[in-house]
């Protein structure tokens, strides 16, 4: 269920037929998060595409080099990215076989980007999930998100053409200072 644990609880209290598949889901869940047991989970698990870009490309942002992480480990994931790139047709969520998102795919590429390695798929993100004046998370989403335009706009400076991109670029700019220019700033992450 979308790799949602609240979901996958909800269609379970509903089936007519047991689905051992999501009660083995919710267990592993339940068992190996950060609760480790007691109950508590996150809203989605696992989500190891956006964790590994994330988190790589912060590392790299903040100087880390590839010898300093070790060049076998970078390697290592960089294929992996790659992989999810190529099996998403340029787009990525933030698992496997989950729909793709803004975050994720600007995450992945901006790693991978700084990692030097050209992952060419910036103009799939742009017309996947790109708006008249921004972009956002998920195509035909209600709420905008500046972080998503922030992640973006990232990943799109960081690119190997980024002059390519030159309308997206100051579509997310603009839309990013504009909400901020806004008394009541607010992004669909973050709660008030």
């Amino acid at each position: 269920m979308m790799a949602s644990p609240a979901s996958t609880a909800a269609y379970l209290m509903n089936v007519t037929v047991w689905d051992v598949e999501a009660e083995r889901y919710l267990r592993d869940t339940v068992q190996h998060c950060h609760g480790q047991g007691s109950g508590g989970v996150p809203s989605a698990f696992l989500t190891p595409i956006v964790e590994i870009a994330w988190v790589l490309s912060t590392l790299l942002l903040a100087r880390f080099t590839t010898e300093s992480l070790g060049e076998m480990n970078i390697s290592t994931l960089a294929k992996y990215m790659e992989e999810a790139l190529e099996h998403g047709k340029g787009n990525v969520g933030f698992a496997p076989e989950v729909m793709a998102d803004a975050d994720a795919t600007a995450r992945v590429q901006l790693a991978l980007s700084l990692l030097g390695r050209d992952p060419g798929v910036s103009m799939q993100m742009v017309s996947r999930f790109s708006c008249t004046t921004h972009f956002q998370t998920y195509p035909g989403e209600r709420d905008s998100s500046v972080s998503a335009n922030c992640n973006i706009l990232m990943a799109l400076l960081h690119c190997m053409e980024p002059e390519v991109h030159e309308t997206s670029i100051i579509n997310a700019t603009d839309f990013v200072c504009g909400s901020w220019d806004q008394i009541a700033y607010k992004d669909k992450w973050v709660s008030q």
